[in-house]
């Protein structure tokens, strides 16, 4: 299953790429000026295109976990940058909803390591999940920083990762929203393949219910961690991961 998941999602992705491409120079003027009317289409279709390019490499990227194909390129990641250009992805969707995005950040070292793709990833998916479940005149706030791990611990509730060294530092990224949020019995299950909140919320919002399962063994890969939590239901959500800081290096 996983390999078969694997190779069409890799042959899926070519056609995509080429109705990207050539919608994206319809609606730049390339092949001539466009109506308004054919603007919006062509933008919507440009929009939608793209969605399904994330479903298609989300599921290949979750397919490489499952068959254990999955490769890390760690190299030195300037987190701040990254973290803002991951920001920037999402605040078009936020003020056309009349959301307000809120980002402190601690001073975080310039070159810490870290596969650049994968983090963006994750920090991307729980971006848009706070976004889409976040209603109009909503809040979201992002906060980064660098701590110190002074104890060896393993997972715990709605937490999903590895311990870490005694005297280790890691960074950690957290998104809370005033969004639907989470039941007690939701929190370790979204984080299972294909799974959302809950069916009734699955029919109001997009998605596959990957991107949460695919963070999760994104930074186990990392030999980091994700966690949810939750006052409860209506009362918004807090996602947070993070992972430690390791040689620089390729696997």
């Amino acid at each position: 299953k996983s390999d078969f998941l694997a190779n069409m999602s890799h042959e899926l992705r070519t056609p995509l790429n080429h109705i990207i491409g050539f919608t994206e120079l319809v609606v730049d003027g390339h092949a001539g000026e466009l109506a308004p009317q054919q603007a919006d289409y062509l933008n919507d279709v440009l929009s939608s295109s793209r969605h399904l390019l994330a479903l298609v490499n989300d599921i290949l990227d979750l397919s490489k976990v499952e068959a254990g194909h999955l490769e890390l390129v760690i190299e030195p990641l300037d987190l701040e940058a990254l973290i803002t250009r991951s920001v920037t992805m999402v605040s078009e969707r936020a003020m056309r909803h009349n959301i307000r995005i809120d980002l402190a950040m601690e001073p975080l070292p310039e070159a810490y390591p870290g596969d650049e793709r994968k983090i963006r990833q994750v920090l991307y998916n729980l971006l848009s999940n706070a976004a889409k479940f976040t209603p109009d005149g909503g809040r979201i706030q992002i906060a980064a920083g660098l701590k110190a791990v002074d104890t060896t611990s393993g997972p715990d509730i709605g937490m999903f990762g590895v311990g870490n060294e005694v005297g280790a530092s890691e960074v950690w990224v957290s998104v809370k929203d005033s969004g639907i949020g989470l039941a007690a019995e939701d929190i370790e299950r979204i984080f299972q393949p294909f799974e959302q909140v809950e069916q009734t919320a699955s029919r109001h919002y997009e998605g596959t219910g990957l991107g949460l399962s695919l963070s999760h063994q994104l930074m186990q890969a990392h030999g980091g961690w994700i966690r949810a939590q939750s006052p409860g239901l209506g009362q918004g959500a807090c996602f947070s991961f993070g992972w430690p800081q390791q040689p620089v290096s390729s696997t």
